[in-house]
Order: structure tokens, then C-alpha cells, then sequence
């Protein structure tokens, strides 16, 4: 049974957030997707993504986080659920767009963060999160 209705209507489900980029979900049915677009971090946390999963469902989705170009620097991103950290990925020294994917289950009530930073630089490089997933009632 899908939680929000809508035949491919936006974020039904309400919220700020319209459908398309932004840092929190957005639903279609009994998917569920979020776009963080295009931002830039430095040498401090920055965040990609933030938003809550409803104590009524649990989420499968697939998680994928990188940059947009080679720069040289240390990139460092982390996933957090509940302010625990779970899932970190380091990239040293890139030279090249990269992208990080993993595949993850969003209990109900949890609280997620994705964070990045650029560890080599206090110069900003472009990164973005994408995420995909199934909503289960």
C-alpha cells in the first residue's frame, strides 16, 4: 500500500520540500528518491543530505555519493543514522569524477545525515549524494 498517493505527483506527503533537488526525501507511490545537486564542501563537515524516515515504514535504498571532477584533494564522506556514524568512504588524492555506492535499510524513526568534506583543501569542490529506494508500510 503506498503511504503517499498521488500517480506521480511531487511530495504529497508534505514538507517543504517540492519535488526535485533539495536535502530531504521525496516520494512517488512507494518510492522514495532525494537529489542533493551540486555542493560544494571544504575542510569542514558540510550537509548533502537530511531527513527523517516515518516511525510507520522502513526504507531499502541505495545510496550513492561522489564528486564531479578531479581536483587533487582528499575527499572524506560519512553517513550517519541517529548521529552514528555507519558508513565512511575516503578518497585520496582524486583525479577523476568518483562515485561511492551503497546499499543500506533506513529503519523506522532513524534520523540520517550524509556529510561530506574536502580534507585535502579549504578550497570547495563540487559533490553530490543520490539516493533511491523502496518505502515498505
Amino acid at each position: 500500500m503506498p503511504i503517499v498517493g498521488g500517480g506521480g505527483a511531487g511530495n504529497v506527503a508534505g514538507g517543504a520540500n517540492p519535488t526535485g533537488i533539495g536535502n530531504t526525501l521525496n516520494y512517488i507511490g512507494n518510492h522514495v528518491y532525494a537529489h542533493s545537486g551540486s555542493i560544494e564542501v571544504n575542510n569542514s563537515d558540510v550537509t548533502l543530505l537530511e531527513f527523517s524516515v516515518a516511525g510507520n515504514q522502513y526504507i531499502t535504498a541505495k545510496i550513492t555519493i561522489g564528486s564531479q571532477a578531479g581536483t587533487g584533494d582528499d575527499l572524506k564522506y560519512k553517513v550517519l543514522i541517529n548521529n552514528e556514524e555507519v558508513y565512511s568512504a575516503y578518497e585520496a588524492l582524486v583525479n577523476m569524477p568518483t562515485q561511492n555506492a551503497l546499499n543500506i535499510l533506513l529503519e523506522p524513526n532513524s534520523r540520517v545525515k550524509i556529510e561530506g568534506r574536502n580534507v585535502g583543501s579549504a578550497t570547495g569542490r563540487a559533490v553530490q549524494v543520490v539516493l533511491i529506494g523502496r518505502v515498505y508500510a
